[in-house]
Formats: C-alpha cells, sequence, structure tokens
C-alpha cells in the first residue's frame, strides 16, 4: 500500500470564500518528512487554488521524491493546485466527476499608477510562468494554452486527459458534483463561486452527465431554498440583532480604513503645484490616487505640447526677424567687401544705424503687442 498525502482546501492562506482548511508549503514538506523518498506516494488533491509561490514550492516537494508519485485529482483541482498536478515526475490521475481549472494569475494591487503597472508585470510574468508549465506537462503550444487560460477553462475528467493535463481516469467511486445558489458549485465537497457563464456550462455537463450529480443533494437545496421566504434587511436584523450589529460595525472599520489608505496614496501625490486638485479629490469627488494620478499625467502632456507649440511659434518670429534684419542690413553694407561701411562715409554709416534701429524698434513693438 502507498504513502498517501490529503491536499484539501486552499493552498497557502484560506481564500475566504472557499472551506476553512487549508495547506502550504510548511505543512507538506513535515507530511513528507515522515515518509522516505523512495517509497511510493498517492497524493489526492481538492482543492479550489490559492498562492502559486506556495504551489510552486509544493511541486518541488514533490518532484525531489525518488519514488513514483500518483496525484489522485478526487474533486477539483483549480489554478494554483494545477501546479501541483503538474510535478514533472507525477501520474495524474482524475476521478470520474473531478474538476480542473485553469485560468490566469490573479493578484490583489494597491498604489499609484507606477506601483500598479509593476503589479500588472508581475501579475502577466507569473501567468507566462504558469503557461510554460502546462505547455511542459501537456506539449500543447503557447497560444492554445493561453488561450485556454484567458478563457477560465473548466476541463472534466475526460478532457483533462485528452488535453495532456491528466494521464488517465478513475472510473471507480465518483467524485459527486452539486449547483449551489446560483454561482456555486460543490464538487467533492469543495465549494467554489463560478462567473455565471462557467456556472451554465457546467450545469450542462452535469446535465449531460459528464460530471456525476448529487442529485438528492441539489433537489434539497432547492425545496429548502422554495420553502424559506425572503429575508427582509429589517427581519434579519430582529432575528440576529448582535450578528447584523457586527457587519455594521466591521464595513464601518473598512471602511475607515479603506478611506484613511485613499487620503495617504492622494497625500503622496501633492506638490506645491496641484495641491488644490489633490484638496479637491480629498474633500469634495471623492476621487482615488489613480484616477488623480493619469488626470495630472494628462495635464502634464497638455502643457508640454502647449510649450513645444510657443517654442515654436518663437523660433519662427526670430528667424522671420533675422530675415529682415539681413534685407535691412544688405541695403547698407558694401556689396564689395559685405561689411560696414567706413567711418568716412557719414551717411552709409548714418543709415546703417538708423536700419538697425528701425529693426529694433519693430522687434520690440511686436513683442508689446
Amino acid at each position: 500500500m502507498n504513502n498517501e498525502l490529503y491536499l484539501f482546501g486552499a493552498v497557502g492562506d484560506n481564500l475566504g470564500d472557499f472551506d476553512s482548511t487549508s495547506f502550504d508549503e510548511k505543512a507538506v514538506a513535515a507530511a513528507l518528512s515522515e515518509i522516505p523518498s523512495a517509497k511510493p506516494l498517492d497524493v489526492y488533491v481538492n482543492s479550489p487554488g490559492g498562492s502559486v509561490d506556495s504551489a510552486l514550492a509544493i511541486k518541488a516537494l514533490l518532484e525531489a521524491r525518488k519514488g513514483t508519485v500518483n496525484v489522485i485529482v478526487a474533486g477539483l483541482c483549480a489554478s494554483a493546485a494545477t501546479v501541483i498536478a503538474c510535478a514533472a515526475n507525477a501520474h495524474v490521475i482524475m476521478k470520474r466527476g473531478s474538476l480542473y481549472m485553469i485560468h490566469n494569475a490573479a493578484s490583489l494591487a494597491y498604489g499609484n499608477q507606477h506601483d500598479l503597472a509593476k503589479a500588472a508585470e508581475t501579475v502577466e510574468k507569473v501567468s507566462e510562468n504558469i503557461a510554460s508549465i502546462y505547455r511542459a506537462r501537456t506539449g500543447m503550444g503557447h497560444k492554445r494554452i493561453t488561450d485556454l487560460m484567458d478563457e477560465e477553462t473548466y476541463l472534466d475528467a475526460d478532457e483533462a486527459v485528452r488535453l495532456g493535463f491528466a494521464d488517465k481516469v478513475d472510473e471507480g467511486q465518483p467524485v459527486t458534483a452539486s449547483l449551489i445558489s446560483q454561482n456555486h458549485v460543490a464538487v467533492g465537497g469543495c465549494v467554489f463561486a463560478v462567473d455565471p457563464a462557467v456556472f451554465r456550462g457546467l450545469k450542462a455537463k452535469i446535465e449531460r452527465k459528464e460530471m456525476i450529480s448529487d442529485k438528492e443533494t441539489v433537489n434539497n437545496a432547492q425545496k429548502d431554498a422554495a420553502q424559506e421566504p425572503a429575508m427582509t434587511l429589517e427581519a434579519l436584523q430582529e432575528k440576529y440583532p448582535e450578528l447584523c450589529a457586527a457587519i455594521a460595525e466591521n464595513a464601518k472599520k473598512d471602511a475607515v480604513l479603506a478611506e484613511k489608505a485613499r487620503i495617504k496614496a492622494l497625500e503622496e501625490l501633492r506638490t506645491d503645484e496641484n495641491s488644490g486638485v489633490i484638496a479637491k479629490a480629498m474633500f469634495e469627488t471623492g476621487e482615488t490616487a489613480e484616477t488623480v494620478a493619469l488626470a495630472l499625467c494628462r495635464a502634464q502632456a497638455q502643457k508640454a505640447r502647449e510649450a513645444a507649440a510657443q517654442a515654436d511659434a518663437k523660433a519662427a518670429a526670430a528667424a522671420k526677424d533675422a530675415e529682415a534684419l539681413g534685407v535691412q542690413l544688405a541695403k547698407v553694407t558694401d556689396p564689395a567687401s559685405g561689411t560696414a561701411p567706413a567711418d568716412a562715409d557719414q551717411s552709409a554709416k548714418d543709415a546703417f544705424i538708423a536700419a538697425v534701429r528701425d529693426n529694433i524698434n519693430s522687434n520690440v513693438s511686436s513683442e508689446v503687442k
């Protein structure tokens, strides 16, 4: 009998919308330290995903083993959990009714436009890294992989094997799937939220029996939902006053923290020139630092364009003045030598000085206008 490792719940920190259980690389390393590296290992996975960093570390731990490693998808293998299943030495088995989901990396970001741009660049690099892991596992081309990731693709057991993410379908005890509310699905007991369009696709899979439906769970959930009347806010507050008060207090604290963070981010953008704009955003419009930073960048760009236009106009005027001066000088210079007249030729000298004076006066008049 092989040694067994169970990776159930979120990878890394708990994801909030899912089951409260989670596991990370430290827990996996501790469990594997009790199992000799040369011994065969069965790794059971039922996870909605989580931290890519933790998943990469767990993948490396599995790849370091000398014995055979079987990854058995016993429900859901989604997002970061699929990185673990792509361990180079893993033989992946999908239980009938299980699901395998791939998509692009996601992250939360905060800061100015430079921080957000850097965060977007980092997330893009993480997605590229995951795509390269999928390519190594499946042999598919880059575009095919990235298209599947862009679409947030859910694969049933047969599809996962056909595309190369898994090696075999286990036709033994099937995994049951249940449709919960209008955007939640439970697969093998792992509950996760999905986009409405994805929900419709999974519903179709269940109806075509590509996934095994837990009809009793579904029927009971629908029956309970039909029997229980809609709860109004007043009724909810009357029935659960302490819970409602706690929710309101937490919401208030979250709102205060969010407002403090917004003010702090705006203050970091303040300069002598934009002080009025920043104050207006803080206390009147309620704009975020990102929105204000973008507006400031656009305003600076407009000023730069206007300054460039003014410089071009001044350069054109100077060229015109120089040309006019040249014409005046041509009238009083010696054609033979190209120089100003000699001091002895007082009339020519006076004409030269008058021409220069007229040109200067003309330029001054133009500037005043």
